[in-house]
């Protein structure tokens, strides 16, 4: 019994000094946000579906539709486009856009969800205008003025 009494008084001792020889030893440091810069961009690409050097490909197609190959395209079809930045200051970097893309509608507006190279982290909007559409060809011209908030 008197020892148990011992080993009690013993642990109440060091918990009551264990607090006085500790230190916090680490230094905290502030988290500081890099610099956003806004870039407002206006440039034109050209956009191809079919041909030797297509620049928008067919990833994905609604099954309610037969096979057919006629030129109107349905309803849910998913493209991926590939349309690099190749002059200026933001040669090497891409943006990437995600929204419906009505075609048949000159004027439209999609999101800035990213991006890589300068527009790291890239978020905004950027409105789309066709200048011109050749069917036979299989290509458009399409205006963007971009506005990217960028690191």
């Amino acid at each position: 019994m008197e020892e148990n009494k011992i080993l009690w008084l013993a642990l109440i001792l060091y918990m009551i000094a264990a607090p006085v020889y500790c230190r916090y030893y680490s230094q905290s440091v502030p988290y500081v946000s890099p610099r956003k810069k806004v870039s407002e961009l206006h440039f034109f690409f050209h956009d191809r579906i079919s041909g030797e050097n297509p620049t928008s490909v067919l990833i994905a197609r609604p099954n309610i539709t037969k096979e057919d190959k006629s030129p109107a395209l349905p309803f849910g079809s998913l493209f991926a486009v590939y349309d690099p930045l190749t002059a200026g200051r933001f040669n090497g970097s891409s943006l990437s856009l995600f929204s419906r893309n009505p075609v048949t509608e000159k004027e439209r507006e999609a999101a800035v969800v990213g991006g890589r190279g300068k527009f790291r982290m890239a978020r905004g909007f950027a409105r789309l205008k066709t200048r011109f559409t050749n069917e036979t060809a299989s290509g458009t011209v399409v205006e963007c003025r971009a506005t990217v908030v960028h690191h």
